[in-house]
């Protein structure tokens, strides 16, 4: 017995030492080289509008307009149909790959929530509402009508594939659809998602107040974990971007709680003008890198998992206090965009994004990926010191082998440059080349007014 828990300790010992080693491994690669302090990267006339109030003002009220698209929105049967389809098709369709549940079990080895949530997704399981709605709390849009986790491969967590979004509080709806019989889901549009989340997190709005709603001026959270509480009552909470319509006083917002009968109660709270502020936010240098110092080391989250982030949503969440409207994920947000030439080294892909970036408002990526662009700085200890493009992004891991069956897991926010992972940087042997070099790369600016 002595020498079996011996032997247990050594063990645990060893697995906890390779634990520490990662997580030392993922801080040096982070902050060996490149300072993760957002206040290095600010040009020395960082309180300066990027753009004109006119430019600005502008794009904040098309943003405001497609935000509160959805109670406006009007979709035709054939193609609400065409929609449920091809969710149907992703998961139950011929040739549809495998899922796999939270316990790794292929998710077709539950016939009964299997052909429950399959019918949900046609008639008669499917009836038709068409109502304008607003989100009472922090939730998921998905794919299909259920909570349960559906990986692409049972060790694939935290990559669910029924996850289409996270959706914050305030965000308005049209409710299309419900779930029959339990009436437990419905089905939503959003300004940037379709797809069905918990009834009991969406409440139905009068006409006659949405009329009211689309006059309002409203205000934006501008920090995270933001508790919002009426009367020393737990509502929800706000996020960066989280838009809520303005109360009477400067310091009030109207925030929508659901009645028993469905319909939507608006209690007026309180918030510090430090937590929450008058959209749009001007959009300057040291605003945007006050809302990036909030998000760096905050932690990976696919598709809102635990109200997280991803990539793209931290830079859809970024953005938006500014008044700029992003799509939610990263081959959206860089439709449009001009190629870095294929040819070029990375290197010269360096060169190139410092040469037509505009720091803190030019998008890098591919699809898959997407980062803000912050502009150049002096990267690495060791002479010679060299200028290289320096990024936000929220990153889950980097591949270790070629054939991308080998993870070096960061999973937060983080500022880099392209040669994460490799020289200048602190090198990790065993790593591939870097994803920036292999990758097809596009920069799309998103202001013209510079």
């Amino acid at each position: 017995m002595k020498l079996f828990l011996c032997t247990i300790g050594i063990l645990w010992s060893a697995v906890m030492a390779v634990t520490r080693l990662q997580a030392d491994l993922a801080q040096e690669l982070m902050d060996a080289h490149l300072s993760q302090n957002i206040e290095r990267f600010l040009p020395r006339d960082a309180e300066v509008r990027i753009v004109s109030q006119e430019e600005q003002r502008s794009m904040a009220t098309a943003a405001l307009q497609q935000f509160l698209s959805p109670w406006s929105l009007t979709v035709a049967d054939e193609e609400l149909s065409s929609i449920l389809t091809a969710a149907k098709e992703k998961f139950f369709g011929k040739g549809a790959s495998e899922f796999y549940t939270s316990s790794k079990r292929p998710f077709s080895s539950f016939p009964k929530i299997f052909q429950k949530v399959k019918d949900a997704c046609s008639p008669p399981y499917f009836g038709g509402l068409n109502f304008p709605g607003i989100v009472t709390k922090s939730t998921h849009i998905r794919y299909l009508p259920t909570e349960e986790l559906l990986l692409g491969k049972p060790d694939a967590f935290p990559f669910d594939e029924n996850i289409k979004t996270g959706v914050s509080i305030g965000t308005p709806v049209k409710v299309l659809g419900i779930a029959l019989p339990d009436r437990e889901w419905f089905f939503i549009f959003s300004s940037h998602c379709w797809g069905w989340c918990p009834a009991e997190a969406v409440a139905r709005i009068p006409p006659k107040k949405v009329k009211s709603l689309l006059k309002k001026s409203w205000r934006v959270a501008i920090r995270d974990d933001i508790p919002l509480l009426c009367n020393n009552h737990f509502l929800s909470r706000a996020h960066i971007g989280t838009l809520l319509p303005a109360g009477r006083r400067d310091n009030m917002v109207l925030v929508p709680t659901k009645r028993d009968n469905g319909y939507c109660r608006w209690k007026e709270i309180s918030v510090p003008s430090d937590l929450l502020a008058e959209f749009p936010l001007p959009l300057t240098y040291r605003m945007i890198g006050n809302l990036i110092s909030v998000m760096l080391g905050q932690g990976y989250g696919w598709g809102g998992f635990l109200e997280k982030r991803d990539c793209s949503s931290t830079i859809r969440d970024l953005m938006m206090p500014f008044g700029v409207f992003l799509p939610r994920n990263s081959r959206q947000q860089l439709e449009g965009a001009q190629p870095i030439p294929d040819h070029l080294s990375l290197e010269e892909r360096d060169a190139y994004i410092r040469q037509y970036g505009k720091p803190f408002v030019t998008l890098v990526g591919f699809p898959g990926h997407v980062m803000l662009y912050l502009g150049p700085a002096a990267v690495g200890t060791d002479a010679p010191v060299r200028d290289r493009a320096v990024f936000f992004h929220n990153l889950w891991a980097l591949a270790t082998e070629s054939d991308r069956s080998g993870r070096f897991v960061i999973g937060q926010a983080i500022l880099s440059s392209l040669f994460l992972g490799k020289e200048p940087m602190t090198d990790i042997p065993s790593l591939s080349p870097p994803v920036f070099g292999t990758k097809p790369l596009y920069l799309r600016h998103l202001t013209s007014g510079i």
